[in-house]
């Protein structure tokens, strides 16, 4: 399974896998000290040191894979009126409802891409794989979706499609 993302995104998360790796060695290296004055065992430092160790290990494997499904896209090659993981999607949406039309008692929410590298406080934050950001992607405006999340079912209907092409924010 590819996980798409932008250059920026890409980019942040090596970084925060050299870091996490900086702080595995120096762990570790910690770890060795404490277990060679004591019993490591019955050490509280030792303890909290050797979770924090499986703590790291596990933010480590966690970015390994996600970089190495990574495929970095550039926006500028996406059409503009396809949501992709560089877009910012206003969208209308609507519980189950037994009207005929969905949208007529409806929310307007906002949404972009975690894949994007940027933070957006004004918008949510959705991935491509949560049931959201799934059922958003490559929908063009008008396009309506049932959306199974874990609070229930919700219709979206794309009104606005915006690229986020500046990832240098």
């Amino acid at each position: 399974m590819k996980i798409l993302m932008t250059q920026r995104y890409f980019e942040q998360k090596q970084k925060e896998l050299q870091k996490l790796r900086e702080e595995h060695i120096q762990t570790k290296r910690k770890l060795g000290e404490v277990g060679s004055t004591s019993v490591p065992i019955k050490n509280p430092s030792y303890v909290v040191l050797e979770e924090k160790m499986i703590s790291i290990e596990t933010f480590i494997k966690a970015i390994e894979e996600e970089l190495g499904f990574a495929e970095v896209i550039d926006p500028h090659l996406i059409p503009c009126d396809v949501v992709s993981v560089a877009s910012i999607v206003t969208v209308s949406a609507s519980i189950e409802s037994s009207t005929s039309d969905l949208f007529t008692d409806c929310t307007e929410e906002i949404y972009y891409f975690k894949e994007t590298g940027v933070n957006l406080p004004e918008a949510s934050m959705v991935t491509q794989r949560s049931p959201v950001g799934r059922a958003l992607l490559d929908k063009r405006i008008g396009d309506t979706m049932r959306v199974a999340t874990p609070q229930g079912i919700i219709y979206l209907k794309v009104e606005k499609i915006e690229k986020i092409v500046n990832t240098e924010q």
